[in-house]
């Protein structure tokens, strides 16, 4: 987008245009209200004999310069790979809450760490923090297929706590606790300095972003003013589990206006067939779950391709390495054009496919 903006923009009108991903002018808003507010809010929901209390007490003395927020400078930490570390780790009192938790979701077949982690992301990014055990408690958890029954659901809001300990222990506040500790501060936003203020703003892909980014993010714009707030994106691209509903942001009623782009430029009429018939089949599906989804029929594109194909095997690389192989010795059509995609779980390492190599 910035390289976009400086080969299409005049030198005058570059000067007006920003390009940043929302986390980093959410620090900057953070840093300028401070954190004393989301301190505040922890400390009301944790037991008196907490540990977490002493880590708040930290990084109040932390605070600002002291906070890692993307990767510690000393040891490599990056705060978005921290969770494999918290989720093996043998503290007796988050085994307590764990264990249990864990035994359930691998009874059901589940990766268990996987699905724990992005309950998580849906609990922090689901309510306030003073709202956070009524309304988890209450919810029917729309999009998340695994049924919790209440005394589990406590469990999983305990390992939520010790989760953000262990974040905060480190000095460290990821994209969700950016948003979680602006919350009590979105009021505030309205009244911040130019410099930290838009008078439009144009959010991309926001259906990667939840309920509580966009009721931060509509603060930083003077929303009475015309054209001030646009968001783009395609509910049906969702692959997070944030929770995001248009009502709870406040962007459901009101001026604001939707539009549909239905034409496809990006990809060819054969690739546009198939991912419309899973996109309608499984929109479906998430509909009868509770999410918001918006299914268009689209308009093909004018190019051809070659038809896609699902392969079922159970050596990815290995057959990955014969379709390549198949397509250079007899296929016509540039190799640049070919995707190969696989479902498996794992991570597959560059390393590992080039040793396979034939």
């Amino acid at each position: 987008l910035q390289n976009l903006v400086e080969r299409l923009c005049t030198p005058e009108e570059r000067v007006n245009i920003h390009v940043m991903t929302f986390y980093d002018h959410l620090r900057s808003c953070l840093q300028h209200c401070g954190i004393d507010a989301f301190c505040e809010q922890l400390h009301d929901i944790l037991p008196e004999a907490a540990s977490m209390r002493g880590t708040l007490d930290n990084i109040a003395r932390k605070w600002p310069k002291g906070m890692v927020w993307d990767c510690d400078p000393v040891n490599r930490a990056h705060v978005d790979n921290e969770w494999d570390e918290f989720y093996m780790q043998q503290n007796p009192d988050v085994r307590e809450w764990m264990d249990g938790v864990t035994r359930y979701l691998e009874s059901l077949r589940v990766d268990a760490s996987r699905y724990l982690e992005e309950e998580m992301t849906y609990i922090r990014s689901s309510s306030a923090i003073p709202n956070r055990e009524r309304e988890y408690l209450a919810r029917d958890r729309a999009g998340r297929s695994i049924a919790l029954k209440a005394a589990m659901r406590r469990d999983v809001l305990r390992i939520a706590l010790f989760w953000e300990d262990w974040l905060l222990h480190g000095g460290m506040i990821d994209s969700l606790g950016l948003t979680l500790a602006l919350m009590h501060k979105r009021s505030e936003m309205v009244g911040m300095p130019e410099s930290r203020k838009f008078r439009c703003l144009l959010i991309d892909e926001f259906q990667d972003l939840s309920s509580l980014d966009l009721q931060v993010l509509r603060r930083c714009v003077p929303l009475a003013e015309p054209d001030s707030l646009f968001i783009t994106g395609d509910t049906v691209q969702r692959i997070l589990v944030k929770r995001l509903r248009m009502r709870e942001a406040g962007l459901e009623k009101g001026p604001a206006e939707p539009r549909s782009i239905k034409k496809n430029y990006r990809n060819s009429r054969q690739i546009l067939r198939a991912a419309a018939g899973l996109a309608n089949h499984y929109g479906n599906v998430a509909k009868s779950q509770g999410e918001e989804i918006d299914i268009l029929d689209p308009e093909l594109a004018e190019r051809e391709t070659n038809v896609p194909m699902v392969i079922q095997t159970n050596c990815q690389i290995d057959k990955a390495w014969e379709l390549i192989m198949d397509y250079m010795e007899g296929d016509s059509s540039a190799l640049w054009t070919h995707c190969i995609v696989t479902a498996v779980p794992k991570k597959i390492t560059t390393a590992d496919i080039l040793a396979a190599r034939p």
